[in-house]
């Protein structure tokens, strides 16, 4: 079975001074489902479908549905993850509605269970990575044995060239970092 292994944030920026709070809505759950991963069947030679990956095909899904629940001021970027400045006083409600629209998006995309193969083969391409963007003059450590990559997984702390590059990269010279060394987080496996 194909599975998606992904790695991503939705950054908070600097909270606004002057923003006003919206009522409470209540926290409600999308109701369960049984998952439907026929769109898997859909992951071309690149692991994407149709040139999209997992955060770009479910991105603008939790984006619509948070700016249904008014969060209007979010930014969606082409890579499928958004953004915005959300208020100390709304950040628990912005974490509640983050919730229940990621909840949305997965009952169209759900995600597959990783499997060991899976993961072995992402170690492959992370090995690919690596030495990609070390041929763009970037240094990246020594990866981890595949033993203990697949290990990683189990805790979080999954070793990804991507990860090392310096936070002060500009955001143009990491999209053309990610044209030229495909980000192995952004394909299905």
């Amino acid at each position: 079975m194909l599975a998606v292994v992904l790695c991503s944030a939705i950054p908070l920026a600097a909270c606004v001074e002057t923003a006003s709070v919206e009522p409470a809505r209540t926290h409600t759950p999308a109701a369960p489902a049984t998952p439907d991963f026929s769109y898997l069947d859909d992951v071309g030679e690149d692991g994407l479908i149709e040139g999209k990956t997992y955060g770009q095909l479910v991105g603008p899904i939790t984006y619509d549905c948070m700016v249904d629940n008014g969060w209007v001021d979010l930014v969606l970027d082409e890579d499928g993850s958004f953004g915005g400045t959300v208020p100390p006083e709304q950040r628990e409600q912005y974490q509640a509605d983050l919730e229940d629209c990621d909840a949305k998006a997965q009952l169209k995309y759900p995600m597959p269970e990783t499997t060991e193969d899976d993961m072995r083969e992402r170690y492959v391409f992370e090995l690919e990575t690596r030495k990609c963007l070390m041929a763009q003059g970037y240094p990246i450590s020594e990866p981890p044995s595949v033993e203990k990559y697949i290990e990683q997984n189990q805790t979080g702390e999954l070793w990804m060239p991507y990860s090392e590059l310096p936070a002060s990269l500009k955001q143009a010279e990491y999209k053309r970092l990610r044209e030229v060394c495909p980000d192995p987080a952004y394909r299905f496996y």
